[in-house]
């Protein structure tokens, strides 16, 4: 008799014990516990930037993040809440700056890459102009417009695009200059890609407010057969003076003007660099491998780490991509 309520109490123990087990099991599968399990997805970042980078370049420094808050290159102040919602902020260093003077026999380092700096860009330049009567340039990356201070260098916040141009958010920007002679203020020209297709861009710089005005839609550009492809495109500027003398000889135009050749935009690619008169017949000259290229060998900036360059008061200025 006893024998058999003992057994009895075990075979009701043993019933518990396995409808435990099997709630637990069940609870462990549903919510990924298991062993081996793997964790459910993250979510993304809501600010990662949904354009891929232009080409694989070093970088300097680390961290992704181009959020920054402050004054802005259209003149208005960003919201401090402005962009910090989406992620931390991780900074890197400023990027860092090469000069060519006329005179000089070298390349020089402009600005060492800087202290990890909320203000600096954070995302990869694209392109960047100078406003001469200013004295600063205007850097575009892929994500913000920031403004440049070149006596001394220094950095100021950037502002969204979409905010100063929205018809440059939505196109692929390979390069940018601008033309100092459109008085009273800036001319200022974008090339790039729109839907896969090469555009340009043409806007003006409002020097008293220093605010970009507006940017007219994207024309179509038909480059001539000596021009360089858009997609190739890394760094351009624009020399009213031709002071270095790089372009010379009768080519592309009929005849050589009088006093020489004189405002000219220069092309940069990967292999070549090629050069465009602006005024006298608008033709492109023949292009010219780098390694033949006009400017002095002496510490020039490495290729795969040219973002942009601009021009400003007889110096060519190069930044670093990132």
């Amino acid at each position: 008799m006893w024998l058999c309520l003992d057994n009895a109490r075990e075979l009701v123990v043993m019933r518990v014990e396995r409808a435990v087990l099997q709630v637990v099991l069940t609870l462990a599968v549903t919510l990924g516990l298991g062993c081996g399990a793997d964790p459910p997805p993250s979510s993304p970042n809501k600010g990662d930037s949904d354009k891929p980078p232009r080409r694989d370049v070093p970088t300097i420094g680390g961290g992704t993040s181009d959020r920054d808050a402050g004054s802005s290159p259209d003149g208005r102040e960003s919201p401090a809440s402005a962009d910090t919602t989406s992620r931390p902020y991780t900074t890197r260093p400023a990027p860092g700056i090469w000069r060519l003077s006329p005179d000089a026999g070298s390349w020089e380092t402009f600005a060492e890459p800087d202290r990890p700096s909320r203000k600096a860009p954070q995302a990869e330049i694209v392109a960047a102009f100078d406003i001469e009567q200013s004295g600063y340039a205007l850097v575009v990356t892929t994500e913000r417009i920031h403004r440049l201070h070149l006596h001394p260098p220094e950095w100021e916040a950037g502002r969204s695009l979409s905010d100063v141009a929205r018809v440059l958010d939505e196109a692929d920007i390979r390069v940018a200059y601008s033309d100092a002679t459109k008085s009273p203020n800036d001319e200022i020209i974008f090339v790039g890609l729109h839907n896969g297709s090469p555009r340009r861009w043409q806007g003006q710089y409002d020097i008293e407010k220093k605010k970009v005005g507006d940017i007219q839609a994207g024309e179509t550009l038909r480059w001539s057969s000596r021009a360089p492809e858009t997609l190739k495109l890394i760094a351009a500027w624009r020399d009213n003076a031709n002071r270095h003398d790089w372009l010379s000889g009768g080519e592309p135009c009929d005849a050589v003007p009088e006093d020489g050749f004189g405002p000219y935009v220069g092309y940069l690619t990967a292999e070549r660099i090629y050069f465009a008169d602006a005024t006298y017949c608008e033709g492109y000259f023949t292009a010219t491998l780098l390694e033949r290229a006009p400017w002095p060998t002496t510490d020039r900036p490495p290729i795969d780490q040219i973002g942009a360059t601009f021009w400003h008061r007889g110096s060519l200025y190069v930044i670093a991509a990132n």
